[in-house]
C-alpha cells in the first residue's frame, strides 16, 4: 500500500473519531434536554421573538425531536458504535501497512484511548451547557433521524422488555420544584 493510502486512512480514522465525538454530545445533551426543558426553550424562544421571522427552527427541531426520545437516541448510539469501529478498523489497517499486525494492535490501542478522550471531551461540554449544545447540533440530530426506521425493531424490543404497570407520568421542571417545595 503507498504512503497516500496510508494517509487517506489516518484522515478517515480521525474524521471517524470526531464523528464519535460529536454524537456523543449530541446523545448526552439531548438526554439531558427533556420533552419539558425543550418545551419550555419553545416557549422562551417565543417569548424573545414575538414575531415568528427571528425564531430560530433548530429549538422547534429539537422539541419535535424530544417527542420520541428512545428513537433519536437508538439511531445516535448506533452512529456512534458505527463510528467508533470504523476507526478502530481504520486504525488497525493503518498499523499493519506500517509496520505488520503487532504495529496495528497498537494502533488499534492508540485511537481506543485518542477515543475515550474524544467522547470524555464532548460529553463533558455538552453536560455543562447542554440547552446550547442540543440546540446546536440539531442538524447533526436531522441527519440521524432516517435511521429511526432501521432501529425501530430495537426500540420494540426495548419497549416490550420494559412495559411498566402503570405509565410514568409527565412531570416538568416546575411541578417537580413545587412537589420538593421551593
Amino acid at each position: 500500500m503507498n504512503i497516500t493510502v496510508v494517509v487517506l486512512l489516518s484522515i478517515a480514522t480521525l474524521v471517524f473519531i470526531a464523528l464519535a465525538a460529536v454524537i456523543a454530545a449530541a446523545e448526552t445533551a439531548f438526554t439531558r434536554v427533556n420533552r419539558s426543558r425543550a418545551d419550555a426553550l419553545v416557549a422562551a424562544e417565543a417569548e424573545d421573538h414575538p414575531d415568528d421571522d427571528d425564531t430560530d427552527d433548530r429549538v422547534e427541531a429539537l422539541q419535535q425531536f424530544s417527542r420520541r426520545p428512545v428513537t433519536m437516541l437508538a439511531s445516535l448510539t448506533f452512529v456512534q458504535v458505527a463510528s467508533q469501529l470504523a476507526a478502530a478498523i481504520l486504525a488497525f489497517s493503518v498499523g499493519r501497512e506500517i509496520a505488520g499486525r503487532p504495529a496495528g494492535y497498537v494502533a488499534v490501542s492508540i485511537c481506543l484511548a485518542v477515543l475515550f478522550f474524544a467522547v470524555a471531551l464532548s460529553r463533558s461540554r455538552a453536560l455543562l451547557a447542554p440547552d446550547t449544545t442540543a440546540v446546536g447540533l440539531v442538524p447533526i440530530l436531522k441527519i440521524v433521524a432516517p435511521l429511526g426506521l432501521f432501529t425501530r425493531l430495537f426500540v420494540r424490543l426495548a419497549r416490550r422488555s420494559t412495559r411498566p404497570s402503570e405509565p410514568d407520568p409527565d412531570v416538568d421542571e416546575q411541578q417537580v420544584l413545587a412537589i420538593v417545595g421551593q
